[in-house]
């Protein structure tokens, strides 16, 4: 990627100010998970693991997935656009790795790179199916061609949050 005139202040700043955005948005959650027992038999059972999150549904995979890994390792595939670049960094900050590509830009190499990994690490892989073109709740193919590369099973994985005031001490 092409840095131009500035842009490395942004680069610089930006994904800092995200990760603590989402440490704090991780610390004022309380979290109840669903699923979880299912979610740790297939991680037992497979070496590696295929998260599908809806496109808008990953913002806290960073604080989420910690809690779950059992020592496993999570790359996730995240576009080469500038956009990207912010992303990729602040993965970087809880230990995430990044493969870029997107269906536009880099897909056969990031698939060749992902069913690698997939295959030979036991590094699990998050993927938004529906991507930030859509259709909006509509997988894709490349998750299944992944699989099915693969070997790994595809488990979906998604958040909801209620809606809540904060910080009501005081307020009126």
């Amino acid at each position: 990627m092409k840095i131009k005139h500035m842009d490395w202040l942004i680069l610089y700043l930006a994904p800092r100010l995200g990760v603590l955005w989402l440490r704090f948005l991780g610390w004022s959650m309380r979290l109840e998970y669903v699923g979880v027992d299912g979610l740790k038999k297939t991680m037992a059972e497979n070496k590696s693991i295929i998260f599908a999150l809806w496109h808008g549904r990953q913002l806290t995979l960073p604080v989420l997935y910690p809690k779950l890994h059992q020592g496993r390792k999570l790359s996730i595939l995240i576009s080469q656009h500038k956009d990207g670049e912010y992303i990729s960094r602040i993965i970087k900050y809880f230990g995430m790795d990044s493969v870029r590509g997107s269906t536009y830009r880099g897909a056969i190499k990031a698939l060749k790179q992902l069913v690698r990994l997939l295959k030979t690490t036991t590094t699990d892989i998050g993927i938004t199916p529906d991507g930030p073109r859509g259709p909006k709740y509509q997988a894709q193919l490349g998750i299944i061609l992944l699989a099915k590369l693969s070997g790994a099973p595809i488990v979906p994985l998604t958040y909801n949050a209620s809606k809540k005031k904060l910080f009501q001490a005081g307020m009126r």
